[in-house]
């Protein structure tokens, strides 16, 4: 990919219009080497699906998060439940306390 191109693009200072920005990346992909090329439909921005998909994704994460969360908790809990039943209760965990 050739690094020359960003240079030789002039930095604006005021903001630029979506339409703008679009139309900038088309020339900008117009001129480059034909290998770094992408096609036209790929130029294809639907910003809102694109918020849409955004935000079903993150709802997801969000939920996966809580599950995870619960999940550790309630395995926690199991293993106390486990280790106060079968370690607690044999007399090697009193020796072993005790320092043998």
């Amino acid at each position: 990919m050739s690094h020359t191109k960003c240079a030789d693009t002039p930095r604006h200072t005021h903001p630029r219009t979506p339409q703008a920005k679009l139309l900038d990346a088309m020339a900008r992909n117009d001129a480059a080497d034909e290998l770094e090329r992408i096609g036209r439909k790929d130029f294809i921005v639907d910003v809102r699906l694109l918020s849409e998909l955004q935000a079903a994704s993150d709802a997801r994460v969000e939920g996966l998060r809580t599950s995870i969360v619960r999940t550790h908790l309630e395995l926690e809990v199991l293993a106390a439940r486990v280790q106060a039943v079968c370690w607690e209760g044999m007399s090697v965990a009193k020796v072993w306390r005790r320092g043998g």
